[in-house]
């Protein structure tokens, strides 16, 4: 009489077999995820900064920024699980004669000039381009700067990873005050 089945043995060892196949495609899942994980939290902290970036170029008074080249925390942002820091550093730029060049057109009544209504004359000729001293245009004669530099230091940890250079960017922006 003959048997026909599996032993224990046999399906041990395809279970077996079948286990270490498997483990590189988990292994890649896993890492395919932390990927995801740590790109989600860099968004975050980009939107975040970019915000933060926003109020110290348009909300903050120049008054209230610290002192030159200090770098002072400006937030730990706890999103779920994950942490992001936003640093920031100020440079002020002691000049009072800076100059200003804008584009200066000739103007004219189109209606009345040009025929059938329509702009006949090529605008890139009649443009020239005009420096003025900054006490021309501003209003403030107290200012003793004019140029902010704001340097935004950001970086980000997930719970399972530690602080690294390689989670870091930095944001820089310049503001003028007139």
């Amino acid at each position: 009489m003959r048997r026909t089945g599996t032993t224990l043995t046999e399906v041990m060892l395809a279970i077996a077999i079948l286990a270490v196949a498997m483990m590189p495609i988990f292994h890649m899942m896993s890492a395919s995820n932390t990927a995801s994980r740590m790109q989600k939290v860099e968004g975050v902290a980009a939107n975040l900064a970019k915000e933060e970036m926003n109020r110290w170029m348009y909300v903050l008074d120049p008054g209230n920024f610290p002192d030159d080249g200090d770098e002072h925390l400006v937030n730990v942002f706890n999103i779920e699980g994950n942490e992001i820091e936003i640093k920031v550093r100020v440079y002020r730029h002691g000049n009072t004669s800076t100059n200003v060049k804008y584009p200066e057109f000739d103007w004219h009544d189109f209606r009345t000039s040009c025929g059938g209504g329509r702009e006949g004359n090529d605008l890139t000729g009649m443009t020239h381009d005009r420096s003025r001293p900054i006490q021309e245009v501003t209003r403030d004669e107290d200012r003793t700067f004019r140029l902010v530099d704001i340097v935004m230091i950001v970086r980000w940890r997930t719970p399972n990873t530690a602080w690294s250079d390689v989670n870091r960017f930095y944001l820089l922006s310049r503001r003028g005050y007139m």
